[in-house]
C-alpha cells in the first residue's frame, strides 16, 4: 500500500507535512509504515514463506513486508535501533471452518511500542522480546446452516515468544525468525526457517568537513569567502543517490547559500563564529545534516608602497622632488601611511654613515617634499608605516640617491 503527497518532509516522514522555511517540496511515494516514523530509516524489504494453522489444517503460504529500522546504521558496531515491522501473508482458503483467512498487516512494531528500541550486537543480531509484536487474524466462518450470514472473525494479540533479528549493513540484507499465534479460534501462525530480506534503501551521511576557525580574511570590510567541502558525505547506495544537496546559513531554518557538495560563501565579521549547514537527501526521501563552524581572522599585514625612483636629480625650491607613499590591507582596504623620521646623510670613504644638515625635507600625511637635497651623492631617507586596526603592520624603508643632472 502506498500513498501519494505534494510535499513531503524527507526527515519527518509525515506526508504532507510542511518543510522548513524556503525548502522545496520533495515528493516520494512511501507506504504507511515508513510515513509514521521519524529519523533516518533503512528500508527492509522482506520475502518468505508461512505456515498458517487453523485448528487441524495447515497451510503454507508466502509472506512479504518491509522492516524499518530507524536511526543511523552502524555497520561493525552495537546500536540500538527502533523497529516498524508489517507483513502481508497470502491469502489462504480453507475446506472446513473458514472458507477464507487474510492476513493482512501481520504484525507491527515501532517506536509506539512503549518506546523501547531493539539492540544489536556487533553481528547485527538482537531480540525483540515478548510484548513487541501486534499479530492480527482476520478470517470468516461458513454457517452450517445456509439461513445464516457467514460471521467475520477478527483477532489481535502480542507475540508471546522471543523475536530474533539480523542485520547484516555492509551486505545490505535482514532477516526476522520466530512464531506469532494468536489463540482464539485456534489461529496460528509461523514463519518456516527464516524470512529473509533485502535492505533497499540505507540513509545518507552528511560531512560538511573539518571547522575552518583560522579563515584568512581576504574581503575589504573584514569579510571572507569561504569554500564549504562536503565530498566526504556519503550514501551507502552510493553518492549517486544523493537527490538533493544543499546548505544553510546559521541554521537549518538560515537562508539556502549552496546546492552542491562544494560551495563558495561570504563571511562577515572577525573573530566571531560562523556556523554552516549542510543537508543531504537520498532518492528514498531520506536525509542527515552535518555542521561546519568557520572563524575569520586577520593575520595579515598592509602592504606599503613608498613610490619612489631609485635615484634624484638636485632640486630647488621651485621644483621640488614630491613623493606620496601608499598602503593597502586585504582586509581593512586602503590605508594611509604614516611619514616619520627623515634623514639627509652621505657614506665616508669608510662606508659610514654622516649627517648632512643642509637638507630641506618636509611631511604632509603622507607626502613628502624635498627642496633641499644637499650634494651629488648624498641619501634621503624616511620611514612609512601603516596598520590595519587588527593588529598587523607594517613599515618600509623610503630612500633616494641624489645624483648628477645629465
Amino acid at each position: 500500500m502506498t500513498e501519494s503527497c505534494s510535499n513531503f518532509a524527507p526527515e519527518s516522514g509525515v506526508v504532507t507535512a510542511t518543510n522548513a522555511a524556503g525548502d522545496q517540496p520533495v515528493c516520494v511515494t512511501l507506504s504507511p509504515l515508513a510515513s509514521a516514523l521519524y529519523g533516518q530509516r533503512s528500508q527492509c524489504e522482506l520475502d518468505g514463506l508461512a505456515d498458517i494453522r487453523i485448528e487441524d489444517e495447515i497451510e503454507r503460504r508466502g509472506t512479504r513486508g518491509t522492516m524499518m529500522l530507524v536511526g543511523p546504521p552502524c555497520p561493525g558496531g552495537p546500536c540500538s535501533v527502533g523497529v516498524e515491522l508489517g507483513l502481508d501473508v497470502d491469502d489462504v482458503k480453507f475446506d472446513t471452518f473458514f472458507a477464507e483467512a487474510n492476513f493482512v498487516q501481520l504484525s507491527t512494531v515501532g517506536q509506539s511500542a512503549a518506546g523501547r528500541s531493539l539492540s544489536l550486537n556487533a553481528a547485527g543480531e538482537g531480540t525483540l522480546p515478548p510484548g513487541y509484536i501486534d499479530a492480527s487474524n482476520h478470517g470468516m466462518r461458513l454457517p452450517e446452516d445456509d439461513d445464516e450470514d457467514p460471521v467475520t472473525l477478527a483477532y489481535t494479540q502480542r507475540n508471546t515468544s522471543t523475536f530474533p533479528v539480523t542485520v547484516d549493513w555492509s551486505s545490505n540484507a535482514c532477516s526476522i525468525d520466530g512464531s506469532l499465534s494468536v489463540a482464539s479460534a485456534g489461529f496460528e501462525v509461523s514463519f518456516v526457517d527464516i524470512v529473509t530480506g533485502t535492505i533497499m534503501n540505507q540513509p545518507p551521511t552528511a560531512n560538511a568537513g573539518t571547522d575552518q576557525l583560522d579563515v584568512e580574511c581576504n574581503v575589504a570590510g573584514g569579510g571572507a569567502r569561504i569554500l564549504l567541502d562536503g565530498t566526504n558525505s556519503s550514501d551507502p547506495d552510493g553518492n549517486g543517490d544523493l537527490a538533493s544537496i544543499r546548505w544553510f546559513g546559521g541554521s537549518r531554518s538560515g537562508p539556502e547559500v549552496g546546492y552542491a557538495l562544494k560551495a563558495v560563501v561570504s563571511q562577515t565579521g572577525l573573530g566571531t563564529n560562523g556556523n554552516w549547514v549542510l543537508r543531504v537527501v537520498d532518492g528514498g526521501g531520506q536525509s542527515d545534516e552535518d555542521t561546519v563552524t568557520a572563524r575569520v581572522v586577520d593575520s595579515t599585514a598592509p602592504t606599503v608602497l613608498c613610490n619612489t625612483p631609485a635615484t634624484i636629480t638636485p632640486p630647488d625650491a621651485e621644483h621640488p622632488a614630491v613623493f606620496t607613499a601608499t598602503a593597502s590591507d586585504v582586509c581593512a582596504g586602503t590605508l594611509t601611511p604614516t611619514l616619520a623620521n627623515p634623514t639627509c646623510y652621505y657614506l665616508n670613504k669608510a662606508g659610514k654613515r654622516v649627517i648632512r644638515d643642509e637638507c630641506a625635507v618636509t611631511i604632509a600625511g603622507a607626502t613628502v617634499t624635498i627642496s633641499n637635497s644637499g650634494g651629488v651623492g648624498d641619501f634621503i631617507s624616511w620611514t612609512a608605516s601603516a596598520s590595519d586596526g587588527n593588529g598587523n603592520s607594517d613599515a618600509e624603508t623610503c630612500t633616494v640617491r641624489v645624483v648628477r643632472r645629465q
